[in-house]
């Protein structure tokens, strides 16, 4: 099966494009555990647990005190934490997690070396991978939410997964949408007062934007060229400046 789309378009993991900032940091990977966090926590396989280029990284900021280096630990899978199974999930991870940029030089969870740390940014132009439910169309804001089992996606699933070549099918990665995404109205929802009013109108207006600050810590920049879900997509960092807190 060919894995190019219909738009001419490889659904390909590259070597994404980077241009030097000063925005760029040194972060360290997430301590994975062989048990991940503690019994009923899910096991991340081996290939899921490297943090590849381009990928877009979370930290937990309540895991701070559990680390001796002033470094922040961030990962792009969503099992390195563990958050409940039940309906509390989504509204765990968005409250807890917040967006820590996106990976530079990646980090080899075998090979590497944690003391070394690995590269990251959270500014300038960058392309990245559309992780995404749905296409992402230049000129309009893109966030990195948190996604979980329970919620349905447009192609009809239970679980949102991407489908990469490059990329391990089983890894949970963040989703790269817009603000009128299933994926970010349920993201919205879970840490929101009621659902999202279904008739267009004052009330639904009011609570897009109630939404939209409630996950601007998730806003990672403005998408400057488009691209269909599970393609590259170039994204200008720039909205994390306001919400990422280094030191």
């Amino acid at each position: 099966m060919s894995s190019r789309s219909s738009y001419g378009r490889l659904n390909k993991r590259v070597k994404v494009t980077h241009r030097m900032t000063p925005y760029d940091v040194v972060v360290r990977s997430v301590i994975l555990s062989d048990g991940n966090g503690g019994d009923n926590a899910p096991v991340i396989d081996a290939e899921s647990r490297n943090i590849l280029e381009g990928e877009v990284l979370m930290e937990r900021d309540t895991d701070r005190s559990l680390y001796l280096s002033n470094h922040r630990h961030v990962h792009s899978d969503q099992r390195a934490w563990r958050f409940p199974t039940d309906a509390t999930e989504l509204q765990q991870k968005v409250t807890d997690l917040r967006y820590a940029g996106i990976s530079v030089t990646g980090f080899d969870a075998r090979h590497g070396q944690y003391q070394q740390g690995f590269m990251s940014t959270i500014g300038g132009l960058n392309s990245i991978m559309n992780t995404g439910d749905r296409a992402l169309v230049a000129g309009k804001e893109v966030y990195a939410v948190p996604t979980s089992s329970a919620v349905p996606t447009s192609s009809g699933g239970n679980e949102h997964k991407t489908n990469i070549i490059g990329v391990p099918r089983s890894k949970k990665l963040f989703a790269t949408v817009h603000e009128d995404s299933p994926l970010f109205i349920a993201a919205a929802t879970a840490v929101s007062v009621g659902a999202r009013p279904a008739a267009a109108g004052d009330e639904q207006t009011a609570w897009d934007r109630q939404a939209v600050q409630k996950l601007r810590k998730f806003c990672i920049g403005t998408c400057l060229r488009g691209g269909r879900r599970n393609q590259l997509v170039d994204v200008v960092l720039h909205s994390s400046a306001n919400v990422i807190h280094v030191g």
